[in-house]
């Protein structure tokens, strides 16, 4: 027994063997296992191998109730994922149907909340967001934020949300952009040509087409 739990230990070190429920039932028999010691048939042992076995049972009940739920979870996931990624109106009644048992799911409300962004309920697609924000860091989460805002004609709330993204993820540029773009759109030609300059700074961590694309055009703005 005491072999079995260091292999578990160890393995646990370099995996997630706990995430399976077959580890945890056996685990915990090992421990109950382990537990044991040769002693005299007494009321105080008889009660100690009652209490075992009671306690074994409940951790099968609780084991079959939670593999029932994590097959529920999973096949509303599959569900949601035939249509979380068309980011199309006619789907918005079904994300809410969805919606109590995905909110722990970012990609999902970040797929709704987008879909919500392209009918253009700006409010809404901002409430879906901000539950992603709880889960992840993501710096679009906050970008898509701003354009609603944008979009809005509340700039003040966009610049600060756009602001959040890049300092969240300090090498993207695409934050910057829509900032630039925002400037451009107030009429603030100064904070728009500083940003521009501050874009042709900066150094991507990747660079790609679409980056390039956004440094030319802050190029020319700078100039």
């Amino acid at each position: 027994m005491a072999y079995s739990m260091i292999a578990i230990c160890v393995v646990a070190l370099f995996s997630y063997p706990f995430h399976l429920h077959q580890f945890l039932l056996i685990s915990t028999l090992l421990t109950a296992l382990a537990t044991g010691k040769e002693v005299a048939e007494d009321r105080a042992c008889a009660f100690r191998k009652f209490l075992t076995a009671g306690f074994l049972a409940l951790c099968l009940v609780f084991m079959g109730v939670l593999q029932h739920e994590s097959h529920r979870r999973t096949k509303i996931s599959q569900e949601a994922h035939c249509f979380s990624f068309m980011n199309n109106a006619a789907f918005i009644d079904d994300f809410y149907e969805l919606l109590p048992t995905m909110t722990d799911n970012r990609q999902y409300l970040f797929s709704f909340g987008k879909t919500l962004r392209e009918a253009g309920r700006f409010n809404d697609s901002n409430a879906i967001l901000r539950l992603g924000t709880k889960l992840d860091t993501d710096p679009m989460t906050y970008v898509l934020m701003g354009r609603n805002y944008e979009d809005m004609n509340l700039p003040k709330e966009a610049d600060s949300l756009y602001r959040q993204a890049f300092l969240l993820q300090p090498n993207r540029i695409y934050p910057l952009y829509r900032q630039m773009k925002l400037y451009m759109k107030t009429g603030d030609n100064r904070a728009m040509r500083d940003k521009a300059k501050e874009i042709v700074v900066i150094k991507p961590k990747v660079m790609s087409p679409v980056v390039e694309k956004m440094k030319n055009e802050a190029k020319k703005i700078a100039k």
